[in-house]
């Protein structure tokens, strides 16, 4: 049996997850009593101490995966391990490899609060003011107030009976880690076309850049680095200025000619591991 510690010992065998409301004001169903939900499994702090995960029995830090009896759960961004009150959410827009949940609806509860003001502009949801409310249906357009003590919702918790229960293989965690790797390592560079080599670089080929050039613009993780890197090149595009009509400016991304080369270019840039290690850090 599922052990769930939440607020009513009739929903001992319920799996509680938390659903953002953005999430079926976007897509999907709006979560209601009787529906069959499936979306992928995380694991995060919870602010809120209310209808908490199960406790954890194991974790495995080169997956990610946390185990809590019979349900397992990809850890949560921001997370160094799984401890302290966590709390299970459920989301079918997360597209990378994660456990993925399905069941029926049993339970549903609002979970409503105040905004509290945090900056000029800015205003977070006080997790002391939370109240849960049973409902049949979530609300998808609650009539939220901005402003300080405002009126606020964040979605629903779902008391779910679970029905499956899809552990990623292997393989796929591993490719997952991979292809995160690559990510970490990828840079979106852009400069004058000349610091990129003497000729346009091709997709595929490899190229040394300076990266403490003050003409370079860069985004990443690795936007940091002030070295000379070398690396493979996943796109070379020339840049396009146009305008929408209405004033704003997009920036386009396209074929550049050789014969006629553009004086900027963005460049997709993986870099190569031994490079890859932020200024001040120790490589292995």
């Amino acid at each position: 049996m599922i052990t769930v510690n939440n607020l009513s010992s009739i929903d001992d065998s319920l799996v509680h997850v938390r659903i953002s409301n953005w999430q079926y004001q976007c897509c999907g169903t709006v979560p209601h009593l009787g529906a069959e939900l499936t979306g992928s499994l995380s694991v995060h702090s919870a602010e809120v101490p209310a209808y908490l995960a199960p406790a954890v029995t194991g974790w495995d830090p080169h997956s990610g995966l946390v185990t809590m009896g019979e349900v397992v759960a990809q850890l949560g961004y921001g997370l160094a391990d799984p401890t302290g009150p966590l709390h299970l959410a459920l989301s079918w827009h997360e597209h990378d490899v994660r456990p993925v949940l399905t069941g029926v609806v049993e339970r549903l509860y609002e979970e409503t609060g105040r905004f509290l003001r945090t900056g000029e502009r800015s205003y977070r949801f006080a997790p002391e003011s939370a109240v849960h409310t049973p409902v049949r249906e979530a609300t998808r357009w609650p009539d939220d107030l901005l402003e300080d003590g405002g009126r606020a919702t964040t979605g629903v918790v779902a008391g779910i009976r679970m029905t499956a229960l899809r552990i990623p293989t292997a393989g796929e965690v591993d490719a997952r880690l991979a292809t995160e790797e690559r990510e970490r390592r990828t840079l979106m560079i852009t400069g004058p076309t000349g610091c990129f080599g003497a000729r346009i670089p091709q997709v595929g080929s490899r190229i040394h850049v300076d990266l403490g050039d003050p003409r370079m613009v860069k985004q990443g993780i690795l936007d940091g680095l002030t070295a000379t890197v070398g690396g493979e090149v996943l796109q070379a595009s020339a840049t396009l200025e146009h305008s929408s009509g209405g004033g704003a400016m997009f920036t386009a991304f396209i074929e550049p000619d050789p014969g006629n080369p553009p004086a900027e270019l963005m460049v997709r840039l993986l870099v190569d591991s031994k490079d890859a290690v932020p200024e001040g850090a120790a490589s292995d």
